[in-house]
């Protein structure tokens, strides 16, 4: 870090400063367990779509993809596309959500 000969640091492009956090890779997920991602994923897409249109698509799937995002969706015999939402392990972050509401 510089300074400019006033009380206030001047940063160089590549540098960051020490109060911003940095995210530092782990081995450990945020949501570990299939039945984390199903709660949280079947309570998102109930806010967005309706409890009625969401909850008749029971059992909802839930597949671990390339060991990083959960694929959390409805039955397929119940509806030809059902509703899926993609949540990211590592961090929960919401990937996608797809519906044919």
């Amino acid at each position: 870090m510089r300074y400019s000969g006033t009380d206030s640091p001047i940063l160089s492009y590549n540098e960051v400063p020490n109060s911003v956090r940095q995210k530092k890779p782990t081995d450990v997920a945020l949501i570990e367990k299939p039945e984390n991602a199903v709660k949280i994923g079947v309570s998102i897409l109930i806010s967005k779509f309706g409890e009625k249109y969401i909850m008749q698509q029971k059992p909802f799937t839930v597949v671990l993809v390339n060991n990083k995002v959960w694929k959390v969706s409805g039955n397929p015999c119940v509806l030809e596309k059902p509703s899926a939402i993609y949540i990211q392990a590592a961090d929960g972050q919401i990937l996608g959500i797809y519906s044919n509401k």
